[in-house]
């Protein structure tokens, strides 16, 4: 059962519970104390009388015969109940004898008969009517009399009874109408459930911009501020994967692209090596060609292995190293390279300086920023660095100030050549330091590209 139903339908049952258990104590209460009173009223009449009865034999003179004192009792007892009220009735026994009765019923079998002596009421039914019945004893000379009232309740018993068919009225009215609005508040509390439920499958399908209002300040409204948050939450893991999803894909697409040409000029100079017998020369040509591309394929796919890695949210493994360590390890690198190729290679570092940093990473950040410093045609490359920041400055030919923004984008070469991987790397593990690249650079004079860390 939902909870749109189940919860209203517990409400009413509760309130239904309720409403009767305090119609029904209401109505006993009543009964209780209108029946009590009459019982307390029955007992204070039967005692008046018997004090009545005493006190006007009192006065009378005393007379010697029993039969006369008997028959001025029976007097006196009568001519007291002929005075009390219209709807009380009353007996008076020697015994079995009954000496007096204008009861409708005998209101003896309700009482016990044991228990006159200090006064006895009870209701009875007697003929299909309710009545309050009393006793108590009356003591004259030397015998003992009964004396009984009775008096019919049955109107406070129908009183009661149509006390309780209102009662009913009013608590079948009360919980109806208390069912409706029960219902119609609810429903509108659980409306922010039902909206909960509504954008909670529409994320489950994928439109992870769904959201839901919220209002006031209960535990339905702070769920669903919780839930937004966690739709946000959610929103940005996917848009993150599917930029990585994608940046891999285009990072796959483009090595392919890649590739193609270095394979298809190795593949055609193994055929020939392999089909066509040259000479000594020829062979040696072909097989630097072949050697050349493939240490050419070998630095493309470790580059793009390390971009992927970057761009899919790999940590770098930043402690505190010596900044000389990463300058020694550099320049054994690219020494040889820069003699063979004519550049002239100048270091500039404080051999003191300690700096957060990845030295495989940063490594790799010199070589590339080298390597295109190499074939902008600088002759003249300088690597300065100190506890904060490192550069690379070269006077190659410069990049156009139109093409600074797009140098950066992976597989960007513009009009030099290359993968275009090296400076997409470059900002990638400038990122993973929490530092900041920035290039300048003017055509015929040169290029600086300075990597800054974020030092407070």
């Amino acid at each position: 059962m939902k909870l749109s139903l189940r919860l209203p339908l517990l409400s009413i049952s509760i309130l239904t519970l309720a409403i009767l258990l305090c119609c029904g104590l209401l109505l006993i209460t009543t009964g209780d104390t209108l029946v009590g009173s009459a019982m307390e009223s029955a007992e204070a009449e039967l005692r008046i009388l018997q004090s009545a009865v005493h006190a006007e034999l009192e006065r009378v003179p005393s007379i010697g015969s029993a039969a006369a004192q008997r028959s001025l009792l029976l007097y006196t007892f009568r001519l007291c109940a002929d005075v009390s009220r219209s709807d009380t009735r009353f007996m008076l026994t020697d015994g079995d004898k009954v000496l007096y009765n204008d009861s409708p019923a005998d209101p003896r079998p309700p009482l016990p008969a044991d228990g006159l002596a200090e006064g006895a009421v009870a209701v009875a039914l007697l003929d299909g009517r309710r009545y309050v019945v009393a006793g108590q004893q009356l003591y004259m000379g030397g015998g003992t009399l009964h004396a009984y009232l009775v008096r019919d309740i049955t109107e406070i018993y129908e009183g009661i009874y149509a006390l309780g068919r209102r009662f009913a009225l009013i608590a079948l009215i009360t919980i109806a109408v208390s069912a409706a609005a029960l219902i119609l508040i609810l429903r509108r509390a659980l409306l922010p459930l039902r909206d909960l439920q509504r954008s909670a499958a529409a994320l489950a399908e994928g439109e992870y911009k769904r959201r839901i209002s919220v209002r006031g300040k209960d535990e339905i409204s702070e769920l669903g501020t919780r839930f937004n948050r966690m739709a946000d939450a959610i929103e940005g893991h996917i848009a993150t994967l599917e930029e990585t999803a994608e940046n891999r894909k285009l990072l796959l697409s483009a090595l392919t692209h890649e590739l193609k040409t270095p394979m298809t000029a190795i593949i055609g100079y193994s055929e020939l090596l392999l089909r066509v017998k040259l000479s000594a020369a020829r062979r040696g040509e072909a097989l630097a060609y072949i050697h050349s591309e493939c240490s050419r394929l070998e630095r493309l796919s470790q580059k793009m292995m390390r971009l992927v890695a970057l761009s899919g949210g790999e940590s770098a493994d930043i402690l505190p190293q010596p900044l000389r360590k990463l300058m020694e390890a550099v320049e054994q690198s690219l020494r040889e390279i820069a003699e063979q190729s004519g550049i002239a290679l100048h270091f500039e570092y404080d051999r003191e300086a300690v700096l957060p940093m990845d030295c495989d990473l940063m490594n790799s950040l010199l070589v590339n920023l080298f390597d295109n410093a190499h074939k902008a045609g600088a002759t003249q490359i300088e690597i300065s660095a100190d506890a904060a920041h490192i550069a690379v400055t070269d006077n190659g030919i410069g990049i156009p100030a139109d093409k600074l923004p797009l140098i950066t984008q992976p597989f960007y070469t513009g009009d030099g050549g290359g993968s275009g991987i090296g400076l997409a790397l470059c900002e990638r593990i400038a990122q993973a330091h929490g530092a900041i690249l920035t290039i300048e650079s003017s055509e015929g004079v040169g290029t600086r590209v300075e990597f800054a860390l974020n030092v407070h």
